[in-house]
């Protein structure tokens, strides 16, 4: 068991422990775990389970090391779904397809319905930005944007419109080193984003921007496509970013 299982590991027990009332919970030796774990003191009682498991949730996420991925790691992103149906079965299955075996998906806003994210955490664990036209919501899932992770030496900061810090709809036009690490609380290498539902990989300034698209809206579509999504292979400091177009599935009558 690695150092963040291990941390993960004691949080839960603590939590589990002081909602249920079960006392209070000694030093864990870990300042800022101590800090969460009281916030769950305090809490104590709380008699809805599901409201449990939101805490408990919502505090793990809060951890550093959840924001920070192994040396190397796959992401998939994903933007600008619109989810309507209640089951998120608007989602194609390619895009569930796309990624398989990545280690985190990340959508970058414009989600819908939230069970387009019960459907893509079949695959793999996801986080998730509000986009301009998706409503407030308590979802553990779903962060503020601008958001900042890390992965294999790579700095990635999560935006759902890079238009908001300046930059052209085009890309051609990025806003500033300074700018953009004051926005992501530091220094960024990549900068995903959603917004326009058009794919685009672009090098600006030192910094590689990439928008996966949309998967199930796309600004230009093609023939026999759906839409876009993106994968970020990153290990050793390096990225590979691939743009994977979905293919529509082809039926008895074509």
């Amino acid at each position: 068991m690695n150092e963040s299982d291990d941390r993960d590991a004691i949080l839960i027990d603590t939590i589990d422990r002081s909602t249920a009332g079960g006392g209070t919970p000694g030093a864990t030796g870990d300042t800022e775990l101590d800090a969460l774990v009281q916030l769950g003191v305090w809490l104590r009682g709380a008699p809805d389970p599901a409201f449990k498991r939101w805490l408990k949730d919502s505090l793990i996420a809060m951890t550093p090391e959840r924001r920070a991925l192994g040396p190397a790691a796959k992401i998939g992103v994903i933007a600008d779904t619109h989810g309507c149906r209640e089951d998120g079965s608007d989602l194609p299955e390619q895009v569930l397809d796309a990624f398989a075996g990545v280690d985190l998906i990340v959508h970058c806003g414009d989600i819908g319905n939230l069970a387009i994210l019960d459907r893509l955490e079949t695959v793999a664990p996801v986080l998730a930005l509000r986009g301009e036209a998706d409503p407030p919501t308590a979802d553990a899932r779903v962060v503020s944007s601008p958001h900042r992770l890390e992965a294999g030496g790579v700095r990635v900061g999560i935006i759902f419109d890079l238009a908001s810090l300046g930059a052209s709809k085009s890309t051609a036009d990025v806003p500033p080193p300074e700018r953009l690490a004051s926005a992501f609380g530091g220094p960024v290498d990549v900068v995903v984003s959603a917004a326009s539902h058009r794919e685009t990989v672009a090098a600006r300034g030192g910094v590689l921007l990439v928008n996966p698209g949309s998967p199930t809206l796309p600004a230009a579509p093609r023939a026999g496509e759906l839409g876009t999504v993106a994968v970020l292979d990153i290990r050793d400091g390096t990225v590979v970013v691939e743009v994977v177009r979905l293919r529509k599935a082809v039926t008895s009558d074509e």
